[in-house]
């Protein structure tokens, strides 16, 4: 398995901080300009998700805040969530299943020289009794750093991407960021009398898989293990 020879970055707060990865540990609270790094860097982004683990890497300008040109944007499904609803836990096989595809994606940045990461996890690894000790997994054989985020966290980080995507006002925008284990639906409140903009957000633990559960186990009153999906299903 490959490590991860990159700096890692904390995502601690909204204005991204960034660590220096170096002997297992991470030091936040660096200030970006303080590190002695050219206007474009070539980073990447880990979404290991309830029920697919992303990568993107991009050239960014890290002066203006800007994605300049994507190098690589895939998602690969691995079913934390669902199995984490079957079995109370996540098994040994979808915890294989997901370092293999870290360790896929791992090589990747490295094949693509990106200098610096985030890796985030979400929902699933928030609820399930051994989600951490796969996240340590993933530190001890990859040097991979993975940050558990709140729910509120992955709501901003929705309502910051659509306003990445989108070009448009922020005023104008409502995010609905649908996971495997969990949504979160945000926009910002910018009337006049707020000195600052502030995120307001709906969240929910109502996720695809959470819900693909729900409608076999508890309206279909069939096995999770046997029917994996609902379908065909009527409203």
């Amino acid at each position: 398995l490959g490590r991860v020879p990159l700096r890692s970055m904390s995502v601690e707060s909204v204005g991204v901080r960034w660590g220096q990865h170096a002997n297992g540990r991470e030091e936040t609270d660096i200030p970006m300009a303080d590190l002695p790094v050219a206007t474009i860097q070539r980073r990447a982004a880990f979404d290991i998700g309830s029920g697919a683990t992303k990568l993107q890497v991009a050239d960014v300008d890290v002066a203006a805040g800007k994605l300049v040109t994507t190098l690589f944007a895939r998602e690969f499904p691995v079913k934390f969530a669902l199995v984490w609803k079957e079995h109370g836990q996540l098994t040994e096989a979808v915890m294989d299943e997901g370092m293999a595809v870290l360790s896929n994606l791992c090589r990747e940045c490295t094949r693509l020289g990106c200098t610096a990461y985030a890796a985030i996890a979400t929902e699933v690894f928030r609820k399930a009794s051994n989600g951490h000790a796969f996240l340590e997994r993933a530190r001890a054989e990859l040097g991979l750093q993975i940050v558990t985020i709140s729910q509120d966290m992955e709501a901003r980080l929705g309502f910051l991407t659509a306003a990445a995507l989108s070009q448009m006002p922020r005023e104008r925008i409502v995010a609905w960021d649908s996971g495997g284990g969990s949504f979160q639906i945000s926009t910002e409140d910018t009337l006049p009398h707020r000195e600052r903009p502030e995120l307001l957000a709906y969240v929910s633990a109502m996720g695809a898989s959470v819900a693909t559960a729900q409608m076999v186990e508890d309206v279909q009153h069939r096995s999770l293990s046997s029917v994996p999906t609902p379908n065909p299903v009527s409203v």
